[in-house]
Parts: structure tokens; sequence; C-alpha cells
């Protein structure tokens, strides 16, 4: 994943915040950009006012963390999270859809599924079942070893590819996830 020149600067902000008499190499190792790009984006910091630099002597530097750098910090977190629920928000509604799916075309009565995996999406699914089983008269249970769960004449809902090979009967939810067209869930969801 590549960072953009905030998110570095940002990684720069945080890896100061941790120590000031850490070194750019220091620096240029934590965040995994070259110790060229380091000393750039030190400098664009000075400028902005994020961060001030006290020489202890001619080869130490200290790093001092202003309080524009700290605000620059959390704002930056601040839209991450937000980032971040928007995309677990859609998540769970293309979730929601996959089993709304799956719940109309086996039987709402008669709808039993099993969960399978130990991972975000796993959790993320086992949410999206629970406020759909207020709806629908649902049964479904949760593993984590694919050893554990027998045979039966239900939906495996995986959710950790390593058991894609397991099933016979299968919804592997990472691949319907990329299936599913944008111009498909906008209109199922109006």
């Amino acid at each position: 994943m590549r960072l953009s020149v905030q998110e570095k600067e940002i990684g720069i902000i945080a890896a100061l915040e941790k120590g000031d008499q850490i070194t750019q190499r220091q620096i240029a190792s934590t965040i995994g950009v070259s110790l060229g790009l380091t000393n750039l984006l030190i400098k664009n910091l000075l400028k902005k006012g994020f961060i001030q630099i006290s020489r202890i002597n001619q080869k130490k530097i200290h790093y001092i963390l202003t309080r524009e750098g700290l605000e620059a910090k959390s704002q930056q977190i601040i839209k991450y999270l937000s980032s971040t629920f928007s995309a677990i928000k859609e998540l769970k509604e293309k979730i929601k859809f996959i089993l709304l799916v799956q719940i109309r075309e086996n039987s709402p009565a008669s709808f039993k599924c099993t969960i399978v995996g130990d991972n975000e999406l796993a959790d993320i699914t086992e949410i999206v079942l629970r406020e759909l089983s207020r709806h629908y008269p649902l049964q479904f249970r949760r593993f984590i070893l694919s050893r554990d769960i027998a045979q039966q004449e239900e939906i495996h809902l995986i959710c950790d590819s390593k058991y894609k090979s397991v099933f016979n009967q299968e919804l592997v939810i990472e691949d319907k996830l990329t299936e599913i067209s944008e111009n498909e869930f906008i209109h199922i969801k109006e």
C-alpha cells in the first residue's frame, strides 16, 4: 500500500511523538521510506510549523512536536476513523444484500447457516446475521476451524479463503463481495 505525502508526514509525527531522540534513519525505517525522502518530509513539516528542531551538538538534533503538528495528527486520525466507519457500513450493507438473496432463495423460514472464519469479515457477517435475525427466523452458528463443522444441510458462509475447498454447499463471502456490481447493489438498496 502506497502512502500519500500527508500520511508519510503523519507517520513522521507519530514516530517523533514516541521519542524526540530518534534519528532520521530510524524514522525512515519506521515509516518505510528512504532517508532522503525522510529528510525532505521533515523539511516540509518544519515549513508547515508542525515540528521544530533544536541542535544538541553538531551531530545530534532534537525534534520537538508543535501544537500544530499534534492537531494535524489528530485531524488525520479523525479522517481515517471516519473513512473506516464508512467502509465498514458499506461492507455491512453488501453482506446484508448477499445474505438476503440467500435467505429469499432458501426460504426465510428454514434458513440455516454456519459462519466459517476467525477474521473481521466473519465478525461483520455475524453482526449482520444478528441484525437480520430480528426480522427473519434464521438459525446460524459460527466456527473458527473447519474441522469442527459437520457437513449438514445448511449454507456455509466462508469468511476465510483458506476454508474454500472444505465445503460442497458454500457461499464464499469474499468472492460474492467482488461479484456484486455497484449498479446491482444500489438498485437493490433503493
